[in-house]
């Protein structure tokens, strides 16, 4: 239920990653896939600033980047599926790669919830071939610095 407030994902954005100027639809029921709960939101990002200098020789990297985010919750019996899927528009290329974040939450034994978190970064056009080197340095960045880990922790520090 706190993933669905209205102001929970606002908030967790503004703390967690920095974000501003955030625009979101309210949860609503998806018609393709009856029970998953969908929304979509906008906001701007900062642009982490520490990348190999070889990254910065060949792009010029803003300092902020609009960002299109989709959210989906499945609930299930003992577990729910947390899935976000975000498209960063004013980096380099960002319109070329997708970053797709799942986390299972699961009930545990002990009454706890356990978690389960992948990262995947999803490539819908390629680079030019000059620019191939930003391809294992993206899917690196992305995955060390994913959204899911950050969902887990506010959780678990809102739940103590």
């Amino acid at each position: 239920e706190k993933l669905q407030s209205d102001n929970w994902l606002s908030k967790f954005l503004q703390e967690s990653k920095q974000a501003h100027s955030i625009s979101a639809t309210p949860w609503s029921e998806s018609k393709q896939a009856p029970g998953v709960m969908v929304r979509k939101a906008t906001f701007t990002l900062p642009v982490p600033q520490d990348f190999p200098r070889a990254v910065t020789r060949l792009v010029n990297l803003p300092t902020e980047t609009k960002v299109t985010a989709v959210f989906r919750m499945h609930p299930q019996d003992g577990q729910l599926l947390f899935t976000v899927q975000f498209c960063s528009h004013d980096i380099p290329y960002g319109e070329n790669f997708r970053v797709h974040e799942t986390v299972l939450f699961k009930t545990s034994p002990n009454n706890g919830v356990a978690t389960e978190q992948w990262v995947e970064v999803m490539w819908i056009a390629s680079l030019p071939w000059t620019h191939g080197i930003l391809k294992s340095i993206i899917e690196q960045k992305s995955k060390a610095d994913g959204l899911g880990t950050r969902v887990v922790n506010a959780i678990k520090k809102s739940a103590a």
